[in-house]
């Protein structure tokens, strides 16, 4: 038996192999999740996870034929011999550190401007650097140089004239000019971010990075060394305030922007307006009715769109008027506040040697990270998010009879398609062998299906779902029993994921009298 990684789909014969590899390549992942057979048990700690793998499944911790990894693949996927193995994913991942590269337009070789490609490259490189939390910023200061340096080395040149010497004579000189101008970009690569200030120069004036402003809080005595003995003097603490107005204007520039006529959006723009009331220095006194208006037409959009109750936040928002009434202007008032769950910024504090002027270093950094998303002209947030694939011709499987008919017209006609190990869509990881929602019979119990197939079609995944028959409801576990039909192979079906009950996919636990149990989420 084999042990999977549940983030890129590699089976290890042991524990020691798998955990060389989960810590080198899956460094941010905070928790490890038992993908053999259909477990998806999750552990925060390896100590507990190596102890299930090894006491529940058998995996021993270090095997005594060394072998390398294999792919896990999908049911049926290697019964096909003409199948190409797909590892490139067909989208990139914006919730974690994967490359986010940028998405340079399709364009003829006659219209490549390689210096313009390298220099967005490098733009992109630069800002993803100072976008992670854990790395100070002097470390971009030492990739930047380790680059120069690398491409100014003599071996580079060396392998410069040895490439441009064996080209073929007959070669047009237009052809030849545009070889050699190729290596001279790259021997000066980050010349206009050779130093901080002239990155942060750069991207500000590209709009992508938006400077923190200093503003004073109060004054306070300082004793001073001077010539005539120790004396006093005032000096100044500032504060670190970014602008919302110039930080919503270019955020909402990204991809994907969101239309003004959508219901998210006019929920920001109440959102936007009660920030100004709050902000506002000074007010008319009529104004308070305006207040309670604006902050009851948020928080009734709010219930509609997100379909739950008002939080905390929104019922303090209801005493505003009143608030207004009695103390005036809230821009004259001063709370302070003590965030304890600020994960990435207390990171970039733990990685800041220097202590002074802390908050702005702060500041400068949560800006950057925002620069990189900009540089990086990344979405928001993908729709579709697609893991290892393997192409797939859907007819050469015993099962594609049994399915074929509910399948689009635009599958059914074309049925070499890409089988996804795994796809995530608008936040929701769906993997096989999960269980999903899809109907409710006439009893009013839910219908299950399992997830055999996950086929990337169009913006929305295909699930290829095997059914489950919902025998009764368990009130003592809050689940549903479910046994899995003698003939359901031959009720296989195709559902598009917009098409689900319940977007959260689920799993099946077994109880101890061996029946299978299916708990939903939000009960």
């Amino acid at each position: 038996m084999a042990l999977p990684c549940s983030e890129c789909n590699l089976a290890f014969k042991d524990l020691k192999t798998f955990h060389i590899h989960f810590s080198r390549l899956h460094q941010t992942c905070e928790r490890y999740t038992c993908k053999v057979g259909s477990c998806f048990t999750s552990f925060k700690l390896y100590p507990s996870f190596s102890k299930h793998v090894k006491g529940k499944h058998g995996i021993p911790y270090q095997s005594d034929v060394v072998e390398p990894p294999t792919e896990i693949l999908t049911p049926d996927c290697d019964k096909a011999e003409s199948s190409t193995t797909c590892d490139v994913p067909l989208n990139f991942n914006d919730d974690s550190d994967a490359s986010m590269l940028c998405d340079m337009p399709v364009q003829s070789n006659e219209e490549i401007n390689f210096t313009d490609l390298l220099v967005k490259q490098e733009d992109i490189l630069v800002a993803k650097l100072y976008a992670n939390p854990a790395f100070p910023r002097n470390l971009v200061d030492k990739v930047v140089k380790d680059f120069s340096d690398y491409f100014s080395n003599p071996f580079f040149e060396n392998f410069r004239d040895t490439v441009t010497s064996s080209l073929d004579p007959a070669l047009p000189s237009d052809t030849r000019k545009k070889i050699e101008s190729i290596f001279e970009t790259l021997q000066k690569p980050f010349e206009h971010l050779q130093t901080e200030y002239k990155r942060l120069k750069y991207f500000e004036s590209c709009g992508d990075y938006i400077p923190p402003e200093s503003y004073q809080i109060f004054a306070r005595e300082e004793r001073v060394k001077t010539k005539g003995g120790v004396t006093l003097q005032m000096k100044e603490v500032t504060g670190q305030i970014i602008p919302l107005k110039k930080l919503f204007k270019r955020f909402f520039e990204l991809p994907d922007m969101i239309p003004e006529n959508d219901e998210y959006y006019k929920l920001y723009l109440l959102l936007h307006d009660i920030v100004d009331l709050l902000h506002a220095k000074g007010l008319p006194k009529n104004i308070g009715p305006v207040i309670s208006v604006t902050v009851k037409e948020h928080n009734l959009l709010y219930m509609t769109l997100t379909k739950e109750n008002l939080k905390p936040k929104h019922h303090n928002l209801v005493h505003y008027e009143r608030l207004f009434s009695q103390l005036g202007p809230y821009g004259l008032l001063s709370t302070i506040r003590y965030e304890a769950k600020h994960r990435l910024l207390t990171k970039t504090c733990d990685t800041c040697m220097s202590r002074v002027n802390l908050s702005r270093t702060v500041a400068i950094k949560q800006q950057l990270s925002f620069c990189f998303r900009c540089v990086s002209n990344a979405p928001l947030k993908h729709a579709m998010v697609v893991g290892p694939c393997q192409l797939v011709d859907l007819k050469d499987s015993h099962m594609f009879p049994a399915y074929s008919l509910t399948l689009p017209d635009k599958i059914f006609d074309n049925t070499s398609q890409f089988l996804a190990n795994w796809v995530e869509y608008k936040g929701t990881k769906y993997q096989p062998r999960q269980v999903i929602v899809y109907d409710t019979n006439d009893e009013g119990l839910f219908l299950f299906a399992e997830i055999q197939f996950i086929i990337p079609y169009e913006d929305c995944p295909l699930f290829i779902c095997s059914p489950l028959d919902t025998v009764n409801y368990y009130s003592e576990v809050r689940g549903y029993e479910v046994k899995r039909p003698l003939t359901q192979n031959l009720n296989w079906f195709a559902l598009e994921q917009g098409k689900l009950l319940d977007p959260n996919p689920l799993c099946i636990y077994n109880l101890p009298s061996g029946d299978e149990v299916i708990v939903l989420k939000y009960l």
